[in-house]
């Protein structure tokens, strides 16, 4: 089976790093055909020597799901190891469309998310953990966190934190005897609670002297310095900051007890597989811990576990396991076996790997074939289906104008990197396809080994969308769809290179969505849309999407003739925005498309047209914005809109527009990304005015992003009771909003 391994490490600690190069390693060993890949904002320089590739990007998760989608969708992989990377919208899109997805959990994330990450996970994370085919948790106490969030029950396997043994080797001690030194090294956060063993050797009132080395960085190292101070504990406790490993390992074998995590509790955690541990174990270091490791259940003799409560350390337990060397000279050499044993990573991946065959056989009901390993790079090269259809507006295109982008296009066809379909995919009328075979006919003689053309007659009266959703529904010749899709109209003309230029991008930047290039009037100027500001469209405004990854395709739902004046290529380019897609120009133009000029419109016209596309995709647009367009689909606009702060005057001076005053404040909240408020003030609304359709429509659209699909059907009835013709201000799948 081919299995894909995936990580977002949004930080670059080694032994984050160390732990998925351990897995993607033993897994390869055991089946060839893996990936690993790590997304996030580390550097190529960090990056280095590891079994897995890094696609190193700037922090933006939206980026990074897209990524997994394109990896996903190149490599095509039987399943999926993810480190679980928090919820979003962009993790439920792809959890619809992955093939069998297995989380690893690594930490209870309600426990640990603050802030919008918070939000997120209770947003989305039930919705997206529904998809997954099973959960790996680093304990069974996470396993049952994460299966209490569903109400199906998921396969689940537990694989507490590994080690590689040659990673660490055994260490040659010898401990001055002036005290009993112990050894904490970490990144220091509340979780370790080191408190506890501070307040112990404050209140140690015994012979022995005990000093406490302090080897790494942390949040909570300030706070230590200060108890320190506080407690009068001096040179007791000493601060070496981050070492090399080397150093540190010089330290450990000059020190007669490990220091393990003491504050888990505190995360309502109370079994967890610290790393630490399993380095004390294989250096021949004795250590203790609060709480329970699953890897040393039950408890060797080499290690202690202390009360997962506040309560100050035993110093007396300390010192036990610091005379064990000399009480039993083969200690050492019996730790390191048992963590050869009991925390190698080959082990624990060899099981893993016979869950994942266990996941396979329950969902397809065997193994999948065997195929050859993929030997690539990067993803592999992606297909391409263009899809020919009739222009937007109703003049039908000249034969030499259709000749002329045919031409181009089939001089892709020679390009290296993105191979073209079998087919070229034309939809629409039937005398716009027998003008396109022609045409085709005499174009493609120029050209041995061309393509064949799929035709797929529409009715006279289907729109352009409705020709390019045809066509990339159709399965190519091998019956599957393409990677990437080329939407093309009449007269559209590529440059020769348009296909090569994107290629290293592609290949080396999966997690790129759809490419971009200028649109234009037919006089030969830039053209855009007026009268609104975005939140993500910035200078280059005036683009239109192109060469489009398939995945990107569905989630927007395709092209939808449900925009008039010759705007559906923004629409669609907004909702290729919102959902998170990425933009990349090409050096240079590979596309010349002459777009229809908006100038013959009147200006309420355009406006009205544009409204319509700011409430479809409120997403990508300023609170303002919003409620403008709102004012101009409801003749309001000549009201002018109250600020924020003088809300509550108007309410009183005018109580008899309390419905008014609501709905504005919920699309006040719904702008700044507020959704739990604005739907609230949206109910406010709908009860003070039942006969105002708004209130219900904007419901709809909330309860359609937060993927409540009872309820999004519920408001758009409610909302077409109140107003006829309400259908053009709904995506065409209004009852049944993805």
């Amino acid at each position: 089976m081919r299995i894909l391994c995936l990580a977002v490490l949004l930080n670059t600690l080694p032994q984050l790093l160390k732990k998925f190069d351990a897995e993607v390693r033993r897994l390869r060993e055991l089946e060839p055909d893996t990936h690993g890949f790590v997304l996030g904002p580390g550097t190529p320089q960090e990056m280095r020597g590891y079994s897995f590739r890094c696609l190193c990007r700037p922090f933006d998760r939206a980026t990074y799901m897209n990524a997994a989608q394109a990896l996903a969708e190149s490599l095509r992989p039987d399943i999926i190891f993810f480190r679980y990377p928090c919820a979003t919208r962009q993790l439920l899109r792809f959890m619809r469309a992955a093939p069998p997805v297995i989380f690893e959990h690594n930490t209870i994330e309600e426990t640990e998310l603050r802030h919008q990450e918070l939000i997120n996970e209770r947003l989305w994370g039930k919705a997206s953990l529904a998809h997954a085919a099973g959960f790996s948790g680093v304990t069974d106490e996470i396993n049952r966190y994460e299966l209490s969030r569903i109400d199906h029950p998921v396969p689940t396997f537990m694989l507490g934190n590994g080690i590689e043994p040659a990673s660490v080797p055994p260490l040659d001690f010898h401990p001055p005897q002036d005290a009993v030194h112990l050894l904490s090294a970490a990144h220091f956060s509340h979780w370790h609670g080191l408190e506890r063993l501070l307040l112990g050797m404050a209140r140690y009132r015994g012979g022995e002297r005990f000093v406490l080395h302090l080897a790494g960085e942390g949040p909570d190292l300030e706070k230590y310095r200060h108890l320190v101070r506080q407690w009068e504990l001096g040179d007791a406790v000493r601060v070496h900051g981050q070492l090399d490993q080397d150093t540190l390992w010089q330290l450990a074998a000059t020190c007669h007890v490990g220091v393990g995590a003491l504050g888990r509790h505190r995360t309502n955690m109370f079994q967890y597989a610290a790393l630490k541990h399993r380095e004390y174990c294989l250096q021949g270091l004795p250590f203790f811990f609060s709480g329970s490791d699953v890897d040393f259940m039950p408890l060797p003799p080499f290690a202690a576990a202390v009360p997962a409560d506040e309560s100050p350390i035993d110093m007396d337990m300390v010192l036990r396991l610091a005379r064990l060397p000399e009480e039993q000279p083969d200690i050492r050499r019996q730790m390191r076996r048992y963590a050869e044993e009991h925390c190698s990573w080959k082990g624990k991946m060899r099981r893993l790997h016979t869950f994942m065959g266990e996941v396979l056989t329950a969902r397809n009901g065997s193994l999948p074939p065997p195929r050859p390993a993929l030997e690539v790079e990067g993803p592999t090269p992606a297909t391409v289906r263009p899809l020919l259809a009739p222009p937007v507006s109703a003049a039908t295109p000249s034969a030499d104008t259709l000749a002329a982008g045919l031409h181009s296009l089939l001089r892709q066809q020679y390009r290296g990197g993105l191979a073209l379909c079998p087919e070229v995919a034309a939809a629409g009328p039937a005398d716009w396809l027998d003008l396109v075979r022609r045409t085709w006919e005499e174009a493609r003689a120029a050209y041995a080994d061309a393509p064949a053309l799929l035709t797929l007659p529409l009715a006279d009266d289907a729109g352009t969308c409705a020709a390019w959703n045809a066509a990339a529904e159709a399965p190519g010749a091998d019956g599957r769809a393409p990677q990437w899709l080329l939407p093309l109209l009449a007269g559209d003309v590529l440059r020769e290179d348009m296909l090569e230029a994107p290629q290293q991008a592609v290949r080396h930047q999966p997690e790129i969505s759809c490419i971009s290039a200028r649109a234009q009037r037919p006089d030969g100027q830039p053209w855009k849309p007026r009268g609104f500001r975005t939140l993500k469209l910035g200078r280059e405004e005036a683009e239109a999407c192109l060469l489009i990854r398939r995945f990107l395709w569905q989630a927007v739902g395709g092209m939808r003739d449900c925009q008039p004046l010759g705007l559906t290529d923004w629409l669609f380019w907004l909702g290729c925005l919102e959902e998170g897609a990425i933009r990349r120009s090409l050096p240079r133009t590979g596309l010349v498309r002459a777009v229809p000029a908006p100038s013959p419109l009147a200006e309420d016209e355009e406006m009205e047209a544009l409204s319509q596309m700011v409430i479809r995709r409120t997403g990508i647009f300023p609170a303002s914005s919003v409620v403008k367009a709102h004012e101009i689909l409801a003749g309001t606009a000549s009201f002018r809109s109250p600020e924020a702060a003088g809300l509550a005057a108007l309410e009183a001076r005018w109580p008899e527009e309390a419905g008014w005053f609501a709905l504005y404040r919920g699309l006040l909240h719904e702008g700044a990304g507020r959704l739990p408020e604005a739907l609230l003030h949206y109910r406010l609304a709908a009860q003070h005015d039942e006969l105002d359709w708004q209130p219900w429509l904007r419901m709809a659209h909330l309860h359609a992003r937060l993927g409540q699909r009872a309820r999004v059907a519920d408001d758009a009835r409610r909302a077409l009771e109140r107003r006829a013709g309400l259908e053009e201000f709904l995506p065409a799948e209004a009852c049944g909003v993805r």
